[in-house]
């Protein structure tokens, strides 16, 4: 698919150690990332992608301060809608600057036969069946 745009690229499929390895010293063009997010709270994925002390912001590099700054002081922030105006401001800031490009979302397979009756799966992909039944 990037041939048709003119890019070369040369897969290199690596073990999960040294992807990671990769990862955090920049040894790479294009990577790709799998994630679910199993906090209920932003911090978690704005931490992680976009916060420089952490990780150097998932290996991108990307450090801005005025995100740092912001990311720092939603941390103590309490009222939850100067929490989520700050967290409006930080997904503006990062979608400006795309360190990362968010490509698709795969969602979890799951087969089931049509007679399981009450299956749930959770967003973090968790099968729950405790509500589960059998249909004749």
């Amino acid at each position: 698919m990037w041939g048709a745009l003119g890019v070369t690229v040369k897969v290199e499929q690596v073990d999960n150690a040294t992807r990671s390895a990769k990862n955090r010293s920049g040894e790479f063009d294009v990577c790709t990332f799998g994630w679910v997010n199993d906090v209920n709270d932003p911090a978690q994925v704005a931490g992680w992608l976009g916060y420089y002390p952490t990780r150097k912001s998932v290996g991108t590099g990307w450090n801005s301060a005025e995100f740092n700054a912001l990311f720092e002081a939603s941390n103590t922030e309490i009222d939850p809608e100067k929490r989520g105006a700050q967290y409006k401001s930080m997904q503006e800031m990062y979608r400006e600057a795309a360190p990362l490009l968010f490509l698709y979302e795969t969602p979890f397979a799951v087969a089931l036969s049509a007679n399981v009756k009450g299956y749930l799966q959770t967003p973090l992909g968790n099968n729950e069946f405790s509500s589960a039944w059998i249909a004749k």
